[in-house]
């Protein structure tokens, strides 16, 4: 199977993965009162390698006589800045709750989409690490640390409740 093929499945299936638990979040957070903000920011990076890789694959014309693959980068790169996004209003949202000292009621609802978002995010990024590694391509790298940092964050969450 070919690098764009193999992207595309990467991307299609984040895009899959990450609406389905936008929509568990939602309705658990509707139940437990949290937010779904990082998946909104996850759908959007599995859309952005999508997007990248059909630009990148595109063959070579008279204005790209090397192909479109610089593509990889620069979508990569909003990938970055998405992330960091998402990581900033992370840090504002725990801290406001910090100084507020909200008292966060335990959801049954919150833990089984937590635990649901750790299980999909570690086969998505395992599979996206592989494939990345293997293609060498940057912007499924990008997408499997994106699937990494979520690893990490919704543990911590569940470790800390």
């Amino acid at each position: 199977m070919n690098r764009y093929v193999l992207t595309q499945r990467v991307a299609i299936q984040g895009i899959g993965a990450n609406v389905l638990l936008m929509i568990c979040k939602l309705t658990a957070g509707y139940l437990g009162r949290s937010q779904a903000f990082n998946s909104a920011g996850d759908v959007f990076s599995s859309l952005m390698t999508y997007i990248g890789n059909k630009i990148a694959g595109r063959p070579e014309d008279k204005e790209h006589p090397y192909g479109h693959g610089k593509a990889e980068y620069i979508f990569s790169m909003i990938i970055s800045f998405s992330l960091l996004v998402v990581a900033v209003e992370t840090f504002k949202n725990a801290f406001g709750a910090i100084l507020k000292r909200q008292i966060v009621d335990f959801s049954w609802w919150l833990v089984a989409v937590a635990v649901l978002t750790v299980i999909l995010k570690l086969f998505l990024f395992i599979q996206a690490r592989n494939i990345g590694r293997r293609e060498d391509n940057l912007l499924v790298m990008a997408n499997a640390e994106d699937h990494r940092n979520d690893i990490f964050v919704t543990s911590s969450t569940l470790i800390l409740s």
